[in-house]
């Protein structure tokens, strides 16, 4: 790899990222598991980079809140 390449590929690398992080900024007023899932469905049928990474950052917003849920939860049997 020539110098040029690496710093190319460095700069699509961080642009990706910040672009992420700006969808996951718009995408932070989905918290419930019921508004995500509604706007996972407005996704459906969608093919593009931009909805799958939509539904890859609301897939793990969902994650997240299931995760959270189960460690605040009572246990199952006494």
């Amino acid at each position: 790899m020539t110098p040029k390449t690496i710093l190319t590929s460095l700069r699509e690398h961080r642009e990706a990222a910040a672009y992420r992080r700006r969808l996951q900024q718009q995408l932070f007023v989905y918290a419930s598991p019921a508004e995500i899932d509604d706007m996972l469905a407005s996704l459906e049928g969608q093919d593009s980079l931009d909805a799958d990474l939509m539904r890859d950052i609301l897939f793990e917003k969902l994650a997240i809140h299931h995760r959270r849920t189960l460690h605040t939860r009572a246990p199952l049997c006494a």
